[in-house]
């Protein structure tokens, strides 16, 4: 058995060939996207471009949406040859249109006569897509309030009800003057849905004003209808089939454009819809013709007309002073609509929360107690320019309820608004102006602040960025500067290194070669010891300018600590040799050039207790006291006798930096050692005033 997914893919596949079929494959909820070629005459043209038009066969009829050619030459009768798709609309649930792609006019024909029908018959639902034509009473004429472009007709005979639509832009005030009341034959095609209203009954389409006919005019009286009054026992279902009807009494507010509160000669209160014209003035006498309708609190008249009448006995009532808060609750305050209001005049007291413009133009402010708000709406004609916001106010007007006409499904209508109407600016008057500080003037208070703050903080921003900007301007030309200088110390350190060590022994061998030049004819054993003592200050020259390379290449004084910087510092010279070091001053106690001379203090003692003492052991030791700088270096070499230590004029020259580089520090050499016993060398260097505080 195919499955009813292939049979839908079956059936859209299937070509349309009659209008019955096209008729019926467009009701609701059937497949789309089936293709139809037919040859059918046309009953009804489009009435509008991209207009709905109807055609018909021997096998019945269809609707067709979107003639793809002149909609303007189409005329009833003519014979066309329709190609199209029906196709779902996106936005309508259920529904399926055929459109039509292609039309090619074949002849003209004779025009098919509507179809004379009943409105029962209209209603069974038998007739849809057909040409026909009923009668009745036309009891209602308005403007469609979704789509302007078009009117709808309500046709009534008993107790049923069609309706008819138009698309036109006439006056639907002068069409109702014409046909209200009046028994018309309407001629057109049976449809349905309504543009949006999917699920509305069938309805007929018109083609122009000139498819409603007028039988046998309405009564030129309207107001010869009979008095409502007559309606007191009657059923929801039974008023609303009444026809015309008549009321006589008081106006007691008229608000929107269209609305009367009328009260009657036995105190019945009736609201009056009117189907055009001017309202009448608060307290004149009416006589209103209408259509009955009832909300099962009242029965009120729609589509109605209005003439002036004689005075006659009305009880007129005195305000009753009541809060906000009890037409909106009962007396042990649960939530609840004071019904019994209505129509009853009343004075209340309260504060003006809100005013806006209502739908109709007219002016609405809500009333609050401090619990509960009513809407006062101003009657036609009445400004209230001097009312403001938050002003306490006295309002003094009619109760109006309004509530859902009565309908078969909805037995208990529901109540849409309580709200009070006032019919003279002289009825609400100011108690109390508003406060200075008001929400609206706290809500600019704070507007205003968030745009200082706002201002506030985009300028602190841009401050910010610009010293931020200017920050790293400067940082970078600190970095510059401390740069330079660091080249310029080290330059200034090199350059003095070179002349304290390398340029005194380079001119101590300038010295010694001068003296031998003066004994190549004299003495060979004095020529020998000066060529000698040259020898000896050049191999010095040499190892003091090795240190310098070293110098540039190591970085001892980037240690954290003086205990790495002098590990780092003596790594190459130390051999086998076991090396230990204690040496309690931070790095950061002390600048470069201190740092630099202790190094190279402790590295020219350490390579003469390896190089020269044969030391195995070496220990340092190193602390600050005070001012002072106290550094020591032990050994377990050879030792040597100090009164008898070899100096400048034996070609050494270690002792002798070491003692100029303290004499720069104002500091102090102490010398323990014997032959055989080792060497403890201490010395004490004066701090500069600049590290006082580190």
């Amino acid at each position: 058995m195919p499955s009813m997914f292939s049979f839908s893919i079956l059936l859209a596949a299937t070509v349309i060939r009659t209008a019955a079929e096209l008729g019926q494959a467009t009701e609701r909820y059937e497949p789309a996207d089936r293709p139809f070629d037919i040859v059918a005459k046309v009953t009804c043209p489009p009435a509008q471009d991209r207009g709905h038009f109807y055609v018909i066969d021997e096998t019945g009829s269809a609707e067709l949406n979107t003639f793809p050619g002149d909609w303007k030459k189409i005329q009833p009768g003519d014979i066309y040859h329709l190609k199209g798709f029906t196709r779902r609309l996106a936005n309508r649930i259920g529904v399926v249109h055929a459109d039509c792609d292609n039309a090619k006019f074949i002849r003209h024909g004779e025009a098919t006569p509507p179809s004379e029908i009943s409105i029962h018959g209209f209603l069974s639902g038998r007739h849809l897509f057909k040409f026909i034509r009923l009668q009745g009473v036309m009891c209602n004429v308005f403007r469609d309030e979704i789509d302007a472009n078009f009117i709808y007709f309500i046709i009534e005979s008993g107790d049923e009800r069609v309706f008819a639509v138009l698309c036109s832009d006439a006056d639907v005030a002068e069409i109702s003057k014409d046909l209200l009341g009046a028994r018309v034959s309407v001629t057109g095609c049976c449809s349905r849905d309504a543009d949006s209203r999917t699920y509305c009954d069938c309805y007929v389409e018109l083609a122009s004003l000139d498819s409603i006919a007028v039988l046998e005019h309405g009564k030129d009286d309207p107001f010869a209808a009979k008095d409502i009054s007559d309606t007191a026992t009657l059923t929801p279902k039974a008023i609303t089939v009444l026809g015309r009807r008549c009321a006589r009494g008081k106006v007691l507010a008229t608000w929107s454009k269209d609305k009367i509160l009328l009260k009657t000669e036995k105190d019945w209160p009736v609201i009056v819809r009117l189907s055009g014209g001017p309202l009448p003035p608060v307290g004149e006498w009416i006589e209103a013709s209408g259509y009955p309708d009832t909300n099962l609190y009242n029965i009120n008249l729609m589509q109605s007309v209005w003439r002036k009448s004689a005075p006659g006995p009305c009880s007129d009532l005195p305000p009753a002073t009541i809060a906000p808060s009890q037409l909106k609750t009962d007396s042990a305050g649960r939530p609840c609509l004071n019904a019994h209001m209505h129509a009853k005049p009343v004075t209340m007291q309260g504060t003006v929360r809100r005013i806006w413009q209502g739908r109709d133009g007219e002016t609405v402010f809500a009333l609050d107690d401090a619990t509960h708000s009513v809407d006062v709406a101003c009657g036609a004609g009445v400004s209230l320019a001097k009312i403001a916001e938050e002003s306490k106010v006295q309002v003094t007007g009619i109760c109006i309820m309004e509530a859902e006409a009565w309908r078969p499904n909805s037995i208990i209508p529901k109540i849409t608004d309580i709200s009070v109407v006032v019919s003279d600016a002289k009825d609400v008057k100011v108690i109390e102006g508003p406060p200075w500080w008001t929400p609206g003037r706290l809500i600019c208070a704070i507007v205003a602040l968030t745009a200082v703050l706002l201002v506030i903080l985009a300028w602190n921003m841009t401050l910010r960025m610009l010293v931020a900007r200017r920050s790293r301007q400067l940082l970078k030309s600190e970095i510059a500067k401390a740069d330079a200088q660091l080249r310029i110390n080290e330059r200034t350190r090199l350059a003095a290194e070179l002349h304290d060590s390398v340029a005194q022994d380079l001119s101590g061998v300038s010295l010694q070669i001068d003296a031998a030049a003066r004994l190549v004819d004299g003495d060979r054993d004095r020529l020998a010891k000066r060529l000698e003592l040259a020898s000896i200050a050049l191999k010095s020259c040499r190892v003091e300018l090795r240190n310098c390379l070293w110098e540039l290449r190591n970085q001892a004084l980037d240690e954290p600590d003086m205990k790495s910087a002098i590990a780092h510092s003596l790594s190459p010279y130390i051999s086998d040799a076991h090396l230990a070091v204690r040496f309690d001053v931070r790095r950061s106690s002390i600048s470069d050039n201190t740092a630099h001379a202790i190094l190279r203090i402790i590295r020219e003692l350490v390579s003469n207790a390896i190089n020269h003492g044969k030391a195995r052991n070496v220990k340092i030791a190193g602390s600050i006291d005070g001012r002072h700088i106290l550094f020591s270096v032990r050994d377990d070499g050879c030792g040597f006798d100090p009164a008898q230590a070899p100096g400048m004029r034996q070609g050494h020259f270690g002792l002798s930096g070491i003692r100029e580089r303290i004499r720069k520090f104002n500091g102090t050499i102490d010398i323990a050692s014997s032959p055989g016993d080792g060497t403890k060398i201490s010395i004490s260097l004066e701090r500069p005033a600049t590290e006082e505080n580190k």
